[in-house]
């Protein structure tokens, strides 16, 4: 395994969350994040962990993060 980096978004068709990433300038994307799936993400000073949870009221949701995932500069193990 090995850290891939990108971006998430709102992946319409999954219905969840995703990540784009990038690799050698080519469009790919992680297969759909999942409650529970730990990642890192960059809040704009330092790599930060957190988890995706899903609920009713809040939808998508990273725990440790509060506010929009979307465009988030991200880092999984995949």
């Amino acid at each position: 395994m090995s850290i891939k980096e990108g971006f998430i978004f709102y992946d319409e068709d999954l219905e969840r969350l995703n990540i784009r990433l990038l690799d050698d300038c080519k469009q790919h994307f992680y297969d759909g994040l999942h409650c529970g799936d730990t990642l890192q993400i960059y809040n704009g000073t330092k790599w930060i962990d957190v988890r995706v949870e899903h609920s009713d009221s809040k939808g998508w949701y990273l725990v440790g993060y509060e506010g929009n995932p979307e465009f988030l500069c991200a880092r999984i193990e995949a």
